[in-house]
């Protein structure tokens, strides 16, 4: 009795795929992921920069919002919620100020207000009554700074326009390196209007 085996066609051939055939494309793949990942962590940084700057801007702008339309004095903390940097923002009025309008606005990350650059903070840190220890949403004192929106849009302590007028927020700013990856939040003393600049 004969046995026929089956001899191996070419449509069986060509559905595989040999060894190296699989290593070339795995080098592949891991290479275009090795590409791939700094540009997602540049990516990120920038994306964490402006979305501080823009939280940053936010809250005055929501400060001058609010004084407006309550006709009231607005204060606009910005504390350091771990004793190390200023990366906090709380928005208080009421009488003395004891009542908190909005919730704290973290930073993301390790972005935090950067006092070299930040000649607003230098101003209010001069002034007594714009400083000190306050109590911020249940916690305990914190040290904060703070400057008050008027209801007709003045800021208090009185700024200079154009020379004492902004903040800047940065990431990592104890190290005192300070890259393109910034933003400055400038304040009209007059009316409390915000311009944001990003390099």
């Amino acid at each position: 009795m004969r046995i026929f085996l089956p001899l191996p066609s070419r449509l069986d051939n060509a559905a595989a795929f040999s060894l190296i055939e699989v290593l070339v494309v795995v080098a592949v793949a891991a290479i275009l992921m090795a590409l791939a990942v700094p540009a997602t962590s540049n990516l990120m940084a920038a994306n964490n920069v402006t979305r501080a700057g823009q939280q940053l801007n936010d809250q005055i702008a929501l400060a001058r919002q609010l004084a407006s339309t309550r006709g009231q004095s607005v204060r606009v903390v910005f504390y350091k919620p771990d004793s190390t940097n200023f990366s906090a923002i709380q928005l208080l009025g009421g009488e003395g100020f004891s009542n908190a309008l909005t919730r704290p606005a973290v930073f993301p990350e390790t972005f935090a207000l950067v006092p070299d650059l930040s000649p607003l903070l230098n101003k209010i840190a001069g002034n007594t009554n714009s400083s000190g220890n306050t109590r911020i949403a249940g916690q305990a004192d914190v040290q904060g700074l703070y400057l008050t929106i008027r209801a007709n849009g003045r800021v208090e302590p009185a700024l200079v326009s154009g020379t004492d007028n902004y903040v800047t927020v940065a990431r990592n700013p104890g190290t005192g390196f300070l890259t393109n990856n910034f933003t400055a939040v400038a304040i009209d003393p007059l009316n409390a209007r915000t311009t944001i600049y990003r390099p």
